[in-house]
């Protein structure tokens, strides 16, 4: 799911969130560690940067 986009010159940062992964990410971290802290609101993202005139889709 595209969840933002922003667009600078000839370059976009596409950013999407992905359930599976964040729920994976998380399962594996908290095995390592005992708190998820600030870590918690990035897991499950994914970022693109990228010059081409193509839609994220």
């Amino acid at each position: 799911m595209l969840i933002s986009k922003y667009r600078k010159s000839n370059r976009a940062i596409y950013t999407f969130r992905n359930d599976f992964l964040r729920a994976e990410e998380k399962r594996n971290y908290l095995n390592r560690h005992r708190s998820l802290g600030k870590l918690k609101e990035r897991m499950g993202t994914i970022s693109v940067t990228t010059n081409l005139n193509a839609t994220a889709e």
